[in-house]
């Protein structure tokens, strides 16, 4: 009876599991699929430099198989340098949070005249922040809020990407495809700086998909 119990028992755990794998994915969760999310937005610049200070929540570790395990917050700090040339791998800033002042070293970006660090800081809707560039001069200079000019949030984006691109992500999902997936802000020019909600799915196979979200209508300005 014990033997016959447990053969049963196997048959039934084989059944589940193939069952689970084969059955086809027909809902999509926003945590099943975005590698990573950028919250908000805090941005300065003039004519010699750009400050860019970005929230969010990506993978981590990070895995392109399309299935987010665990999502941690992180704080991103830019600093470009605008027509002029560094050579030091290093910048120090001081940057002031609602008047509380911490030092952080940037490490250089290799891939254009900027640095960059992850600064671990949390951010609430009321924060303010202020940044001091070492040996540039002695000013501190406030980041305003872009997210905050923006009628839909992060929030909403997902949902509107995850509608858009529905079939797309049961497509994909259920043909066990990988693929890495980001919900970003963009810069555009027209007669004045705008900003957009950016999707970007990059599959492992080199197919790329983008979309561009109007922030205060969420309609669809782009689309590949």
């Amino acid at each position: 009876m014990k033997k016959i119990f447990v053969i049963v028992l196997l048959f039934f755990i084989f059944a589940l599991t193939y069952f689970i794998k084969n059955f086809p994915i027909t809902k999509i969760d926003k945590n099943q699929v975005f590698s990573q999310i950028q919250y908000s937005l805090y941005s300065f610049d003039n004519n010699y430099i750009k400050i860019e200070l970005s929230f969010g929540e990506r993978e981590e570790p990070f895995n392109d198989d399309g299935n987010p395990t665990k999502n941690v917050g992180y704080s991103l700090l830019e600093v470009e340098m605008i027509n002029k040339e560094t050579n030091t791998n290093f910048l120090f800033v001081n940057i002031k949070i609602n008047n509380k002042t911490n030092r952080y070293k940037l490490r250089k970006n290799p891939f254009k005249n900027s640095f960059v660090e992850d600064i671990k800081i949390n951010n609430k809707s009321d924060d303010f922040f202020e940044v001091n560039i070492e040996n540039l001069d002695n000013n501190f200079y406030k980041l305003n809020c872009i997210t905050n000019l923006f009628k839909f949030s992060y929030k909403d984006a997902q949902k509107r990407c995850i509608d858009e691109y529905n079939n797309y992500f049961l497509k994909i999902l259920n043909n066990n495809k990988k693929f890495e997936c980001y919900l970003t802000i963009a810069k555009g020019y027209e007669a004045k700086i705008v900003y957009f909600w950016k999707l970007k799915i990059l599959a492992t196979d080199f197919e790329q998909k983008y979309a561009l979200f109007d922030t205060n209508t969420l309609d669809l300005i782009l689309k590949t």
